[in-house]
C-alpha cells in the first residue's frame, strides 16, 4: 500500500522524502523525513510532529536523520541540526536533551547513527566523533578522531553496528574502526589495508560472521580472522563492473533480511545478494609464463644465444632458464588464465634472493624486467589475483640461475682469501707501526704538557720579578725626565740619554712578560678608540728611524691609502707593530733594508682587511722553526753573531693582539734572504672616509715610500750620536725630523728627501758643513731649502765662511734650544710666504709673464706643458715630469716646497684656472667646459671646482651674466 504526504491531511505522512524508519515494541512505525519532521503510524492512523520555536517541547528540527528504539521502548530522535530529543510516552512531546551536558552529556549536533550496547548504553555517532552515554547512570565518554587517542580514524560518523558477538563496528569517512574492549580504544583500517575507498556508509553481517561494507566506491566484503588480537581482516572489493547498481550506495539504505539475504540501496536501485552464492574458492587464475626477451629481444625455443640454448622448450613449460653474468639484462612476461572479468587481472611478484617484498603490477603489460643480477640462483614468484581483487594462493615459480665470471669461481675466492690473508698480516703489522707512532704521540704529548707547566712555571716567575722591577724602573725613569727638561750639557745629556734608552728598554720588557701572564688569564680587555690607524702605524714604523741609521739600515714605508678613520686599540697595534719590527732589525745585519707597506683589502658590509707587510733582508727563519717562532719562550739558533736574541715572548704576544683585531700573522722566509711577516687587522671601514683620490689622482711618496707628513720636515746632520738624538727628542714635538751622520749622508737624503729646512753641523767627516750648504744651494732640486749651521768655533772667520757657504743662519754653540727653535720657525714661516707668492703666479697667464729666478722659471716651464695638455684628459704627472726633465720624486718635492701643491694638485689647479676663465669669458656649457679642460666626469669637475673656489661652475658663470648686464 502506497502512503504518501497530502497537504492538509493531518492523517498522512508528513513529508515524501522518508530519511530513516524504526518499529517499537507496540509494533508501532516511527518514520523519519527530511524538512517535515516526525510521523508514528500504528497501521490505522498518523500522526506527526514537527518543530515549533514556540513550543520548547516541540522536535527541536525538522529534519530527522536517525531513530532508536532502546530496550525499554524508548524512542530516541537524531536531529541534523537540532541534536538529540527523546520521546515522552505520557506528554506525547519531546525532551530535548542539548549538549551542554547540563542533562545528556554528548558532543554531537548532526546525529547521523544510534547504537544500544549489551549494557544498556547509548552509541550517539555524527559529524563529532561517538559519544557513550548510560542513560540510567548519566556516566559518558567521549571518543574523538582528532585526538589520536582513542584510535578512531574520523570524526564524521555514518553507521554503528553491533555484530553477533557484540563487537561494536563504525564507519566513517576515513575507514572502517571496531572498538576493543580490553583497550578501551578502535583499532582501524583504511584503504592502504585494502578497502576500496577511506568512504564508507553502512555495514552489514552475514551468516558466516563476515561483513559486507557499502560505500562510495562500491561494495566490500570483509572476512574476519577473530582468533587474532587485534582481527586481521582480508578484503574483496567489488564494483560497477560486477553488477552492483552504482559506484555510491546511500545512507540508512542497508538491511540483513530474515532469510540472510543481504540488501543495499543506492541512487539506481538496490542489490541482494547471498554470501552463500558466491563461490570465491572456485575462481583461482593459474599463471603462465609466455615469453622471454634477452637484451629487450625475445628469445625462441631452441634459439643459440651466446654460443648456447637458453630455452630447450616452450617458456610456459620451462621452471629453470640459465643465464651467463653478461647476459644482464633480462625480461619475463605472463598471464593468468582467468575468464571472468578478464580486465581486472591483476599480479603480485618477487624475486626470492634478490628482495622479499611483493611488486603488484594491475595494468598490462604483465612483465618483469631484472638487470645486474649477482651471480647466485633466484626464484621468481608470481600470484593472480581473483576477480573480485582477492589472491590466488596458486603459485607461479620460475629458477633463474646467474652463471658466475671467473673471478667469482672458488679457484678464485680461494686466491682472494690468501690475498686477505697476506693483507690482515700486512695490515697487522701497520697497526702494530701505528700503535709503536701512537704511543710515541703520547709521550710526545707528556712532553708537551710538561714543557706547558714549565713555561707556566717561567711566566709566574718572570711575573712575580717584573713586579719588582716595575717600581725601580719608575723611580729611575721619572727624575731622569726632570734632569733631561733642564737643558743639561752635551756630555750629561748623552748620559741620560743612555740610561733613558736601556731604562725605557727593561721596562717594555716588563709589560711583554706582564701582557703574558693576562693573555694566559684571559684579562686582557680589547679597548678600540677612534684613530687614523694609517697615520698611526706610520708613527710607529718611524720611531724606529734612530735605530735604521745606528744599524745603517735602510727603513722604507709604503701605503696605498692615505688616511684610513676607524677603531683600533693602539696600544695593542703599537705591540705588535714594535715586536716585529724589533725582531726584523734584531736579525737584520748593517746595510740591510726593511720595508714596511700597507695595503687595505676586501672592504664589503663596512668592514676590511688592513694588510701590513714588513720584509727584512735579514738572515731569514729555518722551515723547520717556521711554525714554531710563535710559540711561547721559543728562540730559534742562529749564528753566534746574532747577540741577544730576545725571550722568544714577543711575536708569541704580537699574535694573541692581531687575533684580538679579528686577523693574524703570517711568515715567509728563505735562509740567508730574509723573512716577510704579513700582519693582519680587520677594521670597520666607512668607505666615504677612507682617503683615496678617483680618476687617478694617486697621493704621492717620497724616496723611502713615505707619504708626505703634515708637519714639517727638518733634517738634522749631526756626527754626535747623542747630541743628535738629544736634539731630535726635542725638535720631534713639533716637527719630523730625519738625521745623518755626516755631510755626504746629509747631501744624500737631503735630495732623497727634500726636507723643509736643514740644520747641519759645521765640523763633520767626510763632507763639512760649508760644503754641504754649497752643495744644496747650487741644485735646482734643493735651492730652495733653508739651512741652519751650528759651530762650536765663534771665530768671526768661521762665521763668516758659514755665511758664505749660503746659509741662512749661523748660530754658535752653546744655545739655547728656544732660540734655534724659534730660528726654524722665522724661516718657515718666510718659506710659507714663499709658497704663497708662487701659488698666486699659477693661473693661465703665468706664461705671459717675464720671470727671472730659477724657481720661477721652473714654474714658467710646468705651467706651459701643462697648457699645452689642456685638453688631454690622460696627461700625468709621469709625461709632466718627462717633460721638465726631472724624476717624478724631485718634481713632486720641488712643487710642494714652492707651491705647497703636488703635481696632481697643481695640474688640477691650472685647469681649474682655465676653467674659471672659459665660465666668465665663452658661452660654452658646465659640461663643455669640463671636458676643455681635460675632465672626463663633469660631475668629478663640478666637486673639485667647488673645492677650489667655493661655489658651483653654474654659479661661477652666473657672474658673467651680471657683469654684461651691468
Amino acid at each position: 500500500k502506497h502512503y504518501y504526504s497530502e497537504p492538509g491531511n493531518p492523517n498522512s505522512l508528513s513529508g515524501n522524502v522518508v530519511i530513516e524508519i524504526k518499529i517499537d515494541q507496540d509494533g508501532v512505525l516511527w518514520i523519519g523525513t527530511y524538512l517535515h519532521g516526525l510521523s508514528r503510524f500504528d497501521g490505522k492512523n498518523f500522526k506527526n510532529f514537527t518543530h515549533d520555536p514556540k513550543d520548547p517541547h516541540s522536535l527541536s528540527d525538522v529534519n530527522v536523520w536517525s531513530i532508536l528504539i532502546d530496550k525499554k521502548n524508548r524512542v530516541w530522535i537524531g536531529t541534523l541540526r537540532g541534536g538529540l530529543n527523546l520521546f515522552d510516552r505520557e506528554k506525547e512531546n519531546f525532551k530535548r536533551l542539548t549538549s551542554d551536558g547540563s542533562n545528556f552529556p554528548y558532543n554531537n549536533q548532526y546525529i547521523s547513527t544510534f547504537l544500544e550496547d549489551d549494557l544498556g548504553n547509548i552509541w550517539v555517532g555524527g559529524g563529532y566523533g561517538i559519544d557513550v552515554v548510560n542513560p540510567e547512570t548519566g556516566e559518558a565518554k567521549y571518543y574523538s578522531g582528532l585526538e589520536g587517542q582513542s584510535g578512531l580514524s574520523g570524526n564524521n560518523i555514518t553507521h554503528l553496528y553491533k555484530d553477533s558477538k557484540g563487537i561494536i563496528w563504525a564507519t566513517t569517512s576515513q575507514g572502517l574502526n571496531y572498538f576493543d574492549a580490553k583497550s578501551g580504544k578502535f583499532i582501524s583500517f583504511s584503504k592502504k589495508d585494502g578497502l576500496p575507498t577511506d568512504y564508507l556508509v553502512s555495514i552489514l553481517e552475514d551468516e558466516d560472521k563476515n561483513l559486507w561494507l557499502s560505500s562510495q566506491n562500491g561494495l566490500s566484503y570483509v572476512t574476519v580472522d577473530r582468533k587474532s588480537e587485534p582481527y586481521r581482516l582480508s578484503f574483496r572489493n567489488f564494483d560497477v563492473s560486477d553488477g552492483l547498481q552504482a559506484r555510491l550506495f546511500n545512507k540508512n539504505a542497508s538491511l540483513r533480511t530474515s532469510t540472510g539475504e543481504m540488501i543495499f540501496g543506492g541512487p539506481n536501485g538496490y542489490n541482494i545478494f547471498k554470501t552463500a552464492n558466491f563461490a570465491f574458492s572456485l575462481n583461482q587464475p593459474r599463471v603462465m609464463f609466455t615469453e622471454l626477451q634477452l637484451f629487450n629481444k625475445p628469445v625462441s625455443t631452441g634459439e643459440e644465444v651466446g654460443g648456447r640454448v637458453i630455452l630447450e622448450k616452450n617458456i610456459s613449460n620451462t621452471d629453470k632458464i640459465i643465464l651467463k653474468h653478461f647476459q644482464d639484462i633480462f625480461s619475463i612476461d605472463f598471464t593468468a588464465l582467468n575468464y571472468i572479468n578478464f580486465e581486472k587481472n591483476k599480479f603480485r611478484y618477487k624475486l626470492e634472493g634478490f628482495n622479499s617484498e611483493w611488486a603488484v603490477l594491475d595494468e598490462p603489460p604483465f612483465r618483469v624486467t631484472y638487470t645486474n643480477l649477482d651471480p647466485g640462483q633466484y626464484n621468481l614468484v608470481i600470484q593472480a589475483a581473483q576477480h573480485d581483487g582477492q589472491w590466488s594462493p596458486d603459485e607461479k615459480v620460475m629458477t633463474i640461475q646467474i652463471l658466475a665470471p671467473f673471478w667469482k669461481t672458488p679457484l678464485a675466492y680461494f686466491f682472494y682469501f690468501s690475498l686477505a690473508v697476506l693483507v690482515a698480516f700486512l695490515a697487522r703489522r701497520n697497526i702494530l707501526a701505528k700503535e709503536r707512532e701512537n704511543f710515541k704521540r703520547l709521550e710526545e704529548k707528556r712532553e708537551a704538557q710538561r714543557i706547558l707547566e714549565l713555561d707556566q712555571l717561567k711566566t709566574r716567575f718572570f711575573t712575580n720579578v717584573s713586579h719588582e722591577f716595575r717600581t725601580p724602573l719608575t723611580l729611575i725613569l721619572a727624575p731622569l725626565e726632570k734632569l733631561l727638561s733642564n737643558q743639561p750639557s752635551a756630555e750629561d745629556a748623552k748620559q741620560y740619554l743612555t740610561i733613558q734608552k736601556n731604562a725605557k728598554r727593561l721596562m717594555h720588557l716588563v709589560n711583554q712578560i706582564l701582557d703574558i701572564k693576562n693573555i694566559e688569564k684571559n684579562g686582557i680587555a680589547f679597548n678600540p678608540s677612534d684613530g687614523d690607524l694609517v697615520r698611526y702605524i706610520e708613527t710607529k714604523v718611524h720611531d724606529f728611524a734612530d735605530l735604521s741609521e745606528k744599524k745603517h739600515i735602510r727603513l722604507n714605508f709604503t701605503t696605498t691609502i692615505k688616511r684610513l678613520p676607524t677603531r683600533f686599540d693602539a696600544d695593542k697595534v703599537e705591540k705588535i707593530i714594535f715586536n716585529v719590527l724589533s725582531n726584523a732589525f734584531k736579525f737584520t745585519p748593517d746595510e740591510g733594508q726593511i720595508d714596511v707597506s700597507v695595503v687595505l683589502k676586501d672592504v664589503k658590509e663596512g668592514k676590511g682587511l688592513l694588510e701590513i707587510s714588513i720584509h727584512d733582508t735579514g738572515v731569514g727563519i729555518k722551515e723547520e722553526d717556521i711554525p714554531k717562532i710563535f710559540e711561547r719562550y721559543f728562540t730559534a739558533k742562529h749564528s753566534r753573531e746574532i747577540s741577544n736574541q730576545g725571550s722568544g715572548i714577543g711575536l708569541s704576544v704580537a699574535r694573541e693582539f692581531a687575533r684580538m683585531h679579528d686577523g693574524d700573522i703570517q711568515v715567509s722566509s728563505i735562509v740567508g734572504q730574509g723573512s716577510e711577516f704579513k700582519i693582519s687587522l680587520m677594521v670597520p671601514v666607512h668607505s666615504n672616509l677612507i682617503d683615496f683620490e678617483l680618476s687617478g689622482d694617486l697621493f704621492e711618496l717620497d724616496m723611502a715610500g713615505r707619504e708626505k707628513d703634515p708637519r714639517p720636515g727638518i733634517l738634522l746632520v749631526e756626527d754626535n750620536l747623542e747630541f743628535r738624538q738629544y736634539l731630535k727628542e726635542y725638535l720631534e714635538e713639533e716637527f719630523h725630523v730625519w738625521l745623518a751622520q755626516d755631510g755626504k749622508e746629509g747631501l744624500e737624503k737631503a735630495f732623497s728627501l727634500m726636507p723643509d729646512l736643514i740644520i747641519s753641523d759645521l765640523m763633520m767627516p767626510v763632507m763639512d758643513g760649508v760644503e754641504l750648504c754649497q752643495e744644496v744651494k747650487k741644485d735646482l732640486k734643493t735651492s730652495h731649502i733653508p739651512v741652519i749651521i751650528l759651530t762650536a768655533r765663534s771665530s768671526e772667520e768661521k762665521q763668516l765662511e758659514g755665511l758664505q757657504s749660503g746659509c741662512n743662519m749661523f748660530i754658535t754653540k752653546p744655545f739655547k734650544l728656544e732660540i734655534l727653535m724659534t730660528s726654524i720657525r722665522n724661516l718657515l714661516k718666510e718659506r710659507e710666504m714663499l709658497q704663497k707668492h708662487f701659488r698666486k703666479k699659477i693661473s693661465v697667464s703665468t706664461s705671459e709673464q717675464e720671470i727671472e729666478s730659477l724657481d720661477d722659471k721652473l714654474i714658467q716651464k710646468a705651467m706651459q706643458v701643462v697648457e699645452g695638455q689642456m685638453e688631454n684628459p690622460e696627461f700625468s704627472v709621469e709625461m709632466m715630469s718627462r717633460e721638465l726633465g726631472m724624476s717624478r720624486v724631485h718634481l713632486y718635492k720641488k712643487l710642494s716646497a714652492l707651491t705647497g701643491k703636488s703635481p696632481v694638485e697643481f695640474i688640477r689647479l691650472v685647469r681649474l684656472q682655465r676653467a674659471a676663465q672659459l665660465l666668465l669669458k665663452s658661452q660654452l656649457s658646465i659640461s663643455e667646459v669640463a671636458y676643455k679642460v681635460g675632465f672626463n666626469n663633469a660631475k668629478y669637475f663640478t666637486k673639485q671646482f667647488k673645492a677650489e673656489f667655493g661655489i658651483l661652475p653654474s654659479q661661477y658663470a652666473g657672474q658673467r651674466s651680471v657683469k654684461d648686464e651691468g
